[in-house]
């Protein structure tokens, strides 16, 4: 399993990115497997923040825009994250977003905060997150 991490500036917000194989749920035929990203947003800023749901941007516009917002599958955004609280989100590589992009993009993830700060990753090459 891969292991991403992006540091933003002063703001001290962190962004994990892993990636890796895992069964999809429900009723499926045996052996079938998805890709996955999971995120992990750390707040180490000193104080408690305000996050709105993460975000995907693509270097291409897909269906008309570049940003890309997973459906919250739990809880409620804006979500607060206490000093060093962790917020975990999954995203399916193998939907129509990635589908969508050639394995040579690069995807960004961002995540922004109800004060109006945005906290960015590098671009990171979609073959890498599709890596095992």
């Amino acid at each position: 399993m891969g292991l991403f991490d992006w540091f933003f500036g002063s703001s001290r917000v962190k962004i994990e990115a892993f990636h890796g194989i895992n069964f999809l749920p429900g009723p499926i035929v045996s052996g079938i497997t998805d890709i996955y990203i999971e995120l992990h947003v750390t707040n180490n800023s000193g104080k408690q923040i305000r996050i709105n749901n993460p975000c995907i941007q693509t270097p291409i516009s897909i269906g008309g825009t570049k940003t890309f917002v997973a459906p919250a599958f739990s809880g409620v955004y804006p979500l607060r994250l206490l000093n060093g609280q962790v917020h975990k989100r999954t995203y399916p590589i193998a939907n129509n977003l990635f589908a969508a992009l050639n394995q040579n993009h690069k995807v960004r993830f961002t995540v922004t905060d109800t004060e109006g700060n945005t906290y960015k990753s590098k671009r990171y090459k979609v073959s890498d997150l599709m890596r095992n």
